[in-house]
Parts: C-alpha cells; structure tokens; sequence
C-alpha cells in the first residue's frame, strides 16, 4: 500500500503476521486464573519432592504413603488450610524450613500483589516509548538582559540537552502502583518484626515459657527458632506449630 504524507510519498511494507502454536496458547489460555492456578499447583508438587527427599532417609513420614504425606503437607502449607495428618513437630528442622516457605509463598498478603506486579509489567511492555524532555520547557533559562543591566547566563550544552524516559514513567497508575507495592511490603515487614520481637523477647526472658519449650518440644529447638516459626505461620494463619499439641502448652 502507498500512503500519501503532503507531496511526498510513503510505501508501507505490508508484513503478514501468523501466530505460532504456542502463541495461539499463550492467548487463549495463559491468563492470571490459570497462572494461578498453575503456580500452586507448581510449588505444591515441587515443595513436596523436596519434603519427601528429606524425610526419606529419616523415616518420617509412613511408608505406605510417604509421598502423598509430603504433598498433603505442601500443599496445606501454600494454601494455608492449616491442616495435617501428621506430628508435623517430628519433621527435621530442613522440612519445617520448606514448610514456612511454602507458607509465605502461598501468603494471601503476597498473592494480593500478582495483579499489581502483572499491571506494572504490562505498563512497563505497551508503553516504553521514550519521550524527549527539554529542560528549557520545564524550567526556561534564557540569555537576556534585565532592568538593572544584569544579563542571565545562557544554557550550558549538558543543560540544553533533551531527557529522555520511557512514558511509562509519566503514568500515574504506574506510580500508585509502584507506591501500592512499597506499601504493602512494608507493612508485612512491619507486622512480622513487631510479632516476632514481641515472642522472641518473651520466649528469651520467661523461664516458664523456656521450660515448656524443652518439655514439649520432640528435640532441641532454640526460642528464636519456635518465635520465627510462629511469627511467619501466625500472621499467614497457616496453622503450623513446632509443638505436638500447637500453643495450647502455653
């Protein structure tokens, strides 16, 4: 096709594009309820692998079914249902580790930031055009004599040189939602170091609460281990204890 721009004369490549197979499956059926749905599912199995592999060579888990054991208790832990058909206070401090971050990936709290973070990154896609900023626009400098015979300097070569961002940059969704991110991690950070402070302290200075600890616990665990634990499963409401009857000891 040729398009006329005033006397002159433009030809336009017409380019015909086709779609891949996977393309064709990235449109119709990747979207944020399937990679939903797909990241548990993800994390699930792979999170119980890794309990499984662990546990196998402690004997743990029930023979007749340690796998499925494993993964009951993945993905209880990323879907923070809480629940387990096991003494999960038995299992080695790596699995209880796995555990707690299945948990916090899994967090409601974090999932809350999927739309954002997918928001954010399509701004960042569909509109990184860059944009040429004058500085003499946004703040004119110019070489001119005033009344008292004062003369104001002319612009310096950097100075007059044109700023170039992506427009992007000048979206104001784009900045909510990057202050919405900042936000909302900070506010996890904050209530899990006011949560963890607070049991840590009083786990270290009651001797009561030290006592019950090596009663009930099944091995050695450390108050700063037994106050991250349910500091991170608390907030989350995840469910998990490192004791055998949860806190109720307490």
């Amino acid at each position: 096709p040729v398009v006329r721009v005033g006397p002159k004369i433009a030809v336009i490549d017409e380019v015909v594009k086709t779609e891949t197979v996977c393309q064709r499956f990235y449109k119709n059926i990747v979207n944020f309820y399937t990679t939903h749905f797909f990241y548990f599912l993800i994390i699930s199995f792979l999170g119980a692998g890794i309990i499984y592999a662990i546990e196998a060579s402690v004997g743990t888990l029930p023979d007749s079914a340690s796998y499925l054991e494993a993964l009951f208790i993945a993905v209880s832990a990323c879907t923070e249902t809480g629940l387990i058909s096991l003494d999960f206070s038995r299992l080695t401090l790596a699995s209880q580790i796995v555990v707690l971050v299945l948990v916090q990936l899994g967090s409601a709290s974090l999932m809350s930031l999927l739309p954002v973070v997918l928001r954010r990154l399509y701004l960042r896609r569909n509109f990184s055009q860059p944009i040429r900023i004058s500085p003499r626009a946004s703040s004119p400098v110019l070489s001119a004599t005033t009344e008292s015979g004062t003369t104001t300097p002319s612009p310096t070569p950097d100075e007059d040189r044109p700023i170039v961002m992506p427009l992007y940059k000048f979206s104001l969704e784009y900045m909510a939602l990057s202050k919405l991110i900042f936000l909302v991690l900070s506010y996890i950070l904050f209530w899990y170091v006011v949560i963890f402070s607070f049991l840590v302290i009083y786990l270290y200075a009651s001797a009561d609460a030290r006592a019950i600890i090596v009663a009930e616990a099944p091995r050695t665990i450390s108050p700063f281990w037994v106050a991250l634990f349910h500091t991170i499963s608390g907030y989350n409401n995840a469910g998990f204890s490192v004791f055998p009857t949860n806190m109720m000891v307490f």
